[in-house]
């Protein structure tokens, strides 16, 4: 922001220009450094809210659960239900199942980490794995190993971060 030199008019008889000129021009040139302040103030405070801009786009849910899309391409989804997992696949330390969820909203392939917690609401003890290989785009299936060859209602939490964009 600059404002110009001025030429002052013609000052009436009497008048000393020169000490008006100056002043007028003293008065400009701090204007001018006020003006250089906000420029730089403004610049400073855009840089600092730049990681910050990239808020939320949109956010959401449906029966599979919720989800928030981030300006960066960063999605997060997350939800919980209750599911019956059949334990008849022998292991050597007992017998195993899965579950699988369903994510809210695609992501973009290859970019998804996805966990689960269980906890039973039947049966016997239960310990849950990561997730198998893939995690396709739409959903992540979970392993879930018991002692015992039996159906176990368990309820599930998860959470998945990828991208969506």
């Amino acid at each position: 922001m600059n404002f110009p030199s001025t030429d002052l008019p013609n000052l009436k008889d009497g008048e000393d220009s020169t000490a008006v000129r100056k002043t007028v021009n003293d008065l400009l040139d701090k204007i001018n450094q006020l003006g250089n302040q906000v420029d730089t103030l403004t610049t400073q405070l855009a840089a600092f809210a730049s990681p910050y801009a990239s808020g939320i786009i949109s956010s959401g849910s449906n029966a599979n659960g919720s989800y928030i899309k981030f300006a960066d391409g960063t999605m997060m989804q997350w939800g919980n239900y209750s599911a019956s997992i059949v334990m008849v696949n022998a292991v050597a330390t007992g017998f195993w199942g899965t579950t699988t969820v369903t994510f809210p909203v695609a992501f973009i392939a290859g970019t998804i980490s996805a966990q689960a917690a269980m906890s039973v609401l039947a049966g016997n003890r239960i310990i849950l794995s990561p997730p198998t290989n893939p995690v396709s785009t739409t959903l992540a299936q979970f392993y879930a190993i018991d002692n015992t060859s039996e159906t176990n209602t368990v309820y599930v939490n998860w959470q998945a971060v990828g991208r969506w964009k």
